[in-house]
C-alpha cells in the first residue's frame, strides 16, 4: 500500500499563515475601520452643541425662555435626517449621505455666531444642525454590518465605543473651559472642525470601500 503523502494530510493554512476569522478586518481594512473610527468626531460635535447651545444662544443676546425654545429645535429634524438617510440608501452609498449631512452641520456650525444674534437666524442654523442628530448613531452600525456582517460587528463596535464614549463626556467641559479663555467663537470652530473631520472621513471610508470592491 503506498504511504499516505503528508501535504495531504496537512490542513492548508494559506500562504500568509493561519486566516483571519470570517469579518475580522485585516490589511487595508484597518485603514477602513481608522477612517470610521475618525468619523466618530461628529459625536463630539454634537455633544457639546447639545450641552451648551441654550447658554451661548444668551450669550448672544437672547432670553432664557426663547432661547430654550429655540435650542429644543434640535430635535425637530432629527427625524427627518433619518428619514433621509435611509430612504437615499437605496440610490446613493450610505456613507456619501451621512457625509453629506456632517458637511450641512459644519455650516451651521459656522453661520451660528454670524446669523445667531437674530431670532430668524439662530431658528435656521439650529434646524440645520438638528439635521444631523442621530444621523451619527444610525450609521456607523450599518457601514459595520454591512461590510464585515453581524458576527464582527459587536466587536468591532465595542472597540470603537470605549474612546467615543470618553471623548463625547469630555467635550462638553472642554468647551465651556474654551469658551470661559477664549470665547464662543473658537468653540463654534471647534464644532465645525469636528463635523468637517466626520465628514471627510467618510468620504474617505467610500472611496477606500469602493476601491477594494473594484479590486476584487
Amino acid at each position: 500500500m503506498p504511504a499516505a503523502d503528508p501535504r495531504a494530510a496537512a490542513p492548508s493554512s494559506g500562504a500568509n499563515g493561519p486566516q483571519a476569522p470570517p469579518g475580522s478586518p485585516s490589511g487595508s481594512d484597518r485603514r477602513l475601520v481608522a477612517a470610521l473610527a475618525v468619523t466618530q468626531t461628529i459625536g463630539i460635535g454634537v455633544a457639546t452643541i447639545s450641552v451648551l447651545l441654550i447658554t451661548y444662544l444668551i450669550h448672544l443676546g437672547h432670553a432664557p425662555l426663547p432661547a430654550a425654545s429655540v435650542a429644543g429645535l434640535l430635535g425637530v429634524l432629527s427625524v427627518t435626517g433619518r428619514l433621509i438617510t435611509t430612504g437615499l440608501q437605496r440610490r446613493l452609498p450610505a456613507a456619501l449621505i451621512a457625509a453629506v449631512i456632517f458637511a450641512l452641520q459644519a455650516v451651521a456650525a459656522l453661520l451660528l455666531p454670524l446669523i445667531g444674534a437674530s431670532a430668524a437666524g439662530a431658528v435656521g442654523a439650529v434646524l440645520l444642525f438638528g439635521l444631523g442628530f442621530g444621523v451619527g448613531t444610525i450609521i456607523k452600525p450599518h457601514l459595520l454590518t454591512e461590510r464585515y456582517g453581524t458576527t464582527a460587528y459587536a466587536s468591532l463596535s465595542g472597540r470603537l465605543a470605549l474612546p467615543v464614549t470618553l471623548a463625547k463626556a469630555a467635550a462638553p467641559a472642554a468647551a465651556l473651559a474654551l469658551a470661559h479663555t477664549a470665547g464662543y467663537g473658537w468653540v463654534m470652530i471647534g464644532v465645525t472642525l469636528a463635523c468637517l473631520i466626520a465628514a471627510v472621513s467618510l468620504t474617505l471610508y467610500h472611496r477606500l470601500s469602493f476601491r477594494q470592491a473594484s479590486n476584487q
